[in-house]
Parts: structure tokens; C-alpha cells; sequence
């Protein structure tokens, strides 16, 4: 079963890097050689195989954070590159049915790739949000129990502390439970990172003792 997931994870790495290869290459057709071509093909497959390789040998500290990142980036090519043909299918359907042309082909290729860095850089922007700006949802769940009060339970899963968020994700939780009077906190997993050693060098045993103090 573990050899059946590595190889899984693998293969879906080298089509990442195809798309990630291919969408790299057409933006930069406009200054587009052979050695370029090549080059494009042969830096993202030694990125892919290299953190790869790092990361199932542990070479340093986060090294899997270096293979997700680079997955992410690969990742969010491919929907940029989803985006961008979405809308030159909607342009040229446009053209197709009225019969105008609307822009010269150079004007098109140079719309697109400007609309595809965008979205791009748009869907960074949106990531590093949403992974510190977190969203809060409230479910009510009645019981045929009886209650002195009605009991918030706050569930918070997946915070990944570590050396990219620090202690200040503690300090946001802190906050939350605090604003929205959560009775209890449930903590399923994935709570820290594989770098340990973040704990110590944060303090986060004070931030974490703090937000159980706030917590009856």
C-alpha cells in the first residue's frame, strides 16, 4: 500500500510538471528558441524530481514543504492556464457568431498573457489570504438532551504551526475563541508541522497555555 501511494504521488507530480512545462512554454512563445524550449522542459523536471528526492530522504528541515509548495505553484499554473482558455474560447466564439473581429491576433496572444500572469499572481494573492485570514462557521445542532445552556464547541483542525505561521496562528485562534465564546476547543490533528523544533524557538507553550486559560 505504501509503494502504491509513493508511486501515485509520483506520477502525479510528472503530469503537474507537463502541464506546468507546457504552460510555461507558451508564455514565453513571443521569445521562444529552441534552447529556451528545451530549457523550460529540463528546469521544471529537475525541480519536480529534485525536491522529490530531498523530500523522501529528509534532507533538511520542511523539505515536504518544498515539494508542496512547488506542487502548489505547478498547481496553480495549470488554473491559470484553465482560466486563460475559458476566456479565448468565450473570444473566439464571440468572433465566430458575430462575424467581427474584435482585436488583431498579436493583441489577443499579449491580452492573454497579461490576463494569465493575473491570475497568476491573483491566485497567491487569494492563497496567502485565506491561509491567514481564517473563516469561522457555525452549525446548530439540536439534541433531545437537556442543557443549563446551549454549549459552543469550536472545532480547529489543520493549523500547521510551525516556522511559517508562528505563534501568531495561536494568537488568532486565541482570538476567535474568545469573539465567538467557544465552551470547548477540539483539536483533531495536524496541529504542528514535522519541524518540531519551531515550538521551542517561538515559545509557543505560553501562547498555547494562554488560549486554554480562555477556554472553561
Amino acid at each position: 500500500m505504501r509503494y502504491a501511494f509513493f508511486i501515485t504521488i509520483f506520477v502525479l507530480l510528472q503530469l503537474f510538471s507537463v502541464g506546468a512545462a507546457l504552460s510555461v512554454q507558451w508564455w514565453l512563445q513571443p521569445w521562444q528558441t529552441a534552447c529556451l524550449q528545451t530549457s523550460v522542459w529540463v528546469v521544471v523536471f529537475a525541480i519536480t524530481n529534485g525536491l522529490l528526492l530531498l523530500s523522501v530522504n529528509r534532507a533538511f528541515k520542511n523539505s515536504y514543504r518544498w515539494i508542496s509548495g512547488w506542487m502548489l505553484v505547478m498547481h496553480f499554473m495549470l488554473l491559470t492556464a484553465l482560466v486563460t482558455s475559458l476566456f479565448y474560447g468565450g473570444y473566439w466564439l464571440t468572433t465566430s457568431l458575430t462575424g467581427d473581429v474584435l482585436a488583431t491576433p498579436a493583441t489577443v496572444d499579449f491580452g492573454l498573457r497579461i490576463l494569465a500572469l493575473a491570475v497568476f499572481i491573483g491566485l497567491f494573492v487569494y492563497a496567502l489570504y485565506s491561509a491567514y485570514a481564517p473563516v469561522v462557521r457555525e452549525l446548530s445542532i439540536d439534541i433531545d438532551k437537556p442543557l443549563a445552556k446551549p454549549l459552543r464547541i469550536a472545532v480547529a483542525s489543520d493549523l500547521h504551526i510551525g516556522r511559517l505561521f508562528g505563534s501568531g496562528a495561536i494568537d488568532r485562534l486565541h482570538h476567535l475563541m474568545v469573539k465567538n465564546t467557544a465552551d470547548i476547543l477540539l483539536m483533531p490533528g495536524d496541529i504542528m508541522d514535522d519541524n518540531i523544533q519551531a515550538f521551542t524557538d517561538y515559545n509557543m507553550a505560553k501562547n498555547l497555555a494562554e488560549l486554554c486559560k480562555s477556554l472553561p
